[in-house]
């Protein structure tokens, strides 16, 4: 029992961490705080998605979960620090053109990722060890849901709120 709480608490930790170096990596791509709080937010939203689908899979939380968990910010990242980026540097002042140019420039680049990594992580189902499918199935998961979330939800918080002007 004991063990299991400080996997957990670990797990927690190493969350808190990996988002911090999150937020000041996207802090040093975009030059914004503020795309750089709403990317961020949007990497939480993933990873909890993530632990959701754990969750409903009724999967215990080992040592390979966690540091799985853990390991997928980094995936989680990926599409919408190009998307932010790109927003921040974006020539139009507007949100609108500003969004419609970053989809427009990232969009297919995103979406060419997330289909070879899902490609790429695929041939993990062959392995014998339950430890690699399980990774598999989380690599898969967060992007699907990073690639869901940075195209649908960051691009309307984007349009709603995000930074104008220079």
């Amino acid at each position: 029992m004991i063990m299991e709480i400080q996997l957990v608490s670990s797990m927690y930790q190493g969350l808190y961490i990996s988002i911090a170096f999150a937020l000041f990596a996207l802090l040093c791509a975009t030059g914004n705080i503020i795309q750089a709080i709403l990317a961020a937010f949007t990497i939480g939203l993933v990873i909890i998605n993530v632990m959701a689908f754990v969750a409903y899979n009724k999967w215990q939380l080992g040592s390979a979960e966690c540091v799985s968990i853990v390991v997928c910010v980094g995936f989680a990242v990926d599409y919408v620090v190009h998307l932010a980026s790109h927003y921040v540097h974006s020539e139009f002042e507007d949100r609108e053109n500003r969004m419609r140019d970053s989809l427009r420039e990232m969009g297919i680049s995103i979406l060419s990722g997330a289909i070879t990594t899902i490609l790429a992580t695929v041939t993990l189902f062959i392995c014998v060890l339950m430890l690699f499918s399980k990774f598999a199935i989380f690599v898969i998961m967060t992007t699907l849901f990073s690639v869901a979330y940075s195209l649908g939800f960051f691009s309307a918080l984007c349009l709603a709120i995000g930074p104008t002007g220079t």
